[in-house]
């Protein structure tokens, strides 16, 4: 692809749906036994589906060089962002107090959380970094990948259940909100005081508050509407990337054989029609992939349904969310 190609939306709606053709391309060429396309095919779809999702969600920059085979890389710009910022405070002694000083009064540990931050990200930048190693899951890694998407599509349908529940009213939603916002604007102030803000920095700072206010005043449907794509946001992101772990080094594998040093990650002779056999634990477990590969499509049709109704997200002009819980199954 040529540099600085910017995508639009309609472009990023085409990569969903190839990623439901590739899937149930997938589905037949598993049925007819042909694995190795089967898995490339699987591959593709999941391959489409992060690349709909960085462009919708703008973890891709409008401009990006291009959209290359590895598309779990576009966590690394927003991570590597973190971290840059973490490394700016703890190099300025005066943004690091006052940084500390507002998480004490918020009740949060702020060199602990610095701490866990920077390793987490480490670690998911590692994972990124070396999943192509990951063509020969054993049975039990693999097993356990599974069950995390499991257990965590689980936990995540608890949490849309919670959120479209009647158990939270109006008031209560309100009242909580006014709670917290003072909170906030307490430390603002005192914050201003410790550290001689000037008062023109100070009056940018409530103002920014009192809008917050105004926002926060929002229906509980609008909490609702705001709450869900959250939801969806952070569950279709934690299983593409699950997905992609398990499948991304089959890109190249499923299609071609390769002799042992051939890529860094090769270790033996691969021939993909000797390699790809029911034996396998990836072929064993491949109906299993194939159903949350369809259950994170769906949740992308949910999430675009939220995107595409900007007024619902935004200020409320208009309410058009159903009522009930989504379908997330």
């Amino acid at each position: 692809m040529t540099e600085n190609i910017v995508y639009t939306r309609e472009q990023a709606i085409d990569f969903y749906r190839m990623a439901i053709e590739d899937l149930d391309a997938s589905k037949l060429l598993y049925r007819h036994k042909r694995y190795p396309l089967a898995v490339f095919s699987l591959q593709q779809s999941i391959e489409k589906s992060l690349k709909y999702y960085g462009i919708r969600t703008s973890l891709w920059e409008s401009k990006v060089s291009k959209l290359n085979h590895h598309p779990l890389k576009m966590f690394s710009a927003p991570v590597m962002k973190q971290l840059q910022m973490q490394k700016a405070i703890n190099k300025n002694n005066d943004a690091q107090e006052i940084a500390a000083s507002l998480s004490a009064k918020m009740g949060v540990d702020y060199e602990q959380g610095s701490k866990e931050l920077v390793e987490n990200q480490k670690v998911f930048i590692s994972i990124i970094n070396d999943c192509k190693r990951y063509y020969c899951l054993d049975e039990d890694a693999l097993s356990s990948m599974i069950s995390e998407m499991k257990e965590m599509h689980s936990s995540f349908a608890e949490g849309y259940k919670n959120i479209y529940s009647k158990k939270v009213t109006k008031e209560q939603w309100e009242n909580n909100i006014d709670t917290f916002l003072k909170k906030m604007e307490i430390a603002f102030i005192e914050l201003c005081k410790e550290h001689s803000i000037p008062q023109e920095k100070q009056d940018e700072l409530l103002s920014y508050l009192e809008l917050m206010k105004i926002q926060s005043k929002a229906s509980l449907e609008i909490y609702r509407a705001r709450a869900s794509y959250m939801l969806l946001l952070f569950e279709v992101g934690i299983l593409l990337v699950i997905l992609s772990i398990i499948l991304s080094s089959h890109e190249q594998l499923s299609r071609y054989p390769f002799i042992k040093g051939e890529l860094p990650e090769i270790d033996e002779d691969i021939d993909p029609l000797s390699y790809y056999t029911k034996e396998l634990p990836l072929i064993k477990h491949f109906p299993q992939l194939q159903k949350y590969t369809k259950i994170t499509l769906d949740l992308l049709g949910e999430m675009s349904y939220l995107l595409d109704d900007p007024a619902v997200i935004k200020n409320g002009e208009k309410n058009t969310l159903p009522q009930s819980v989504p379908d997330m199954t």
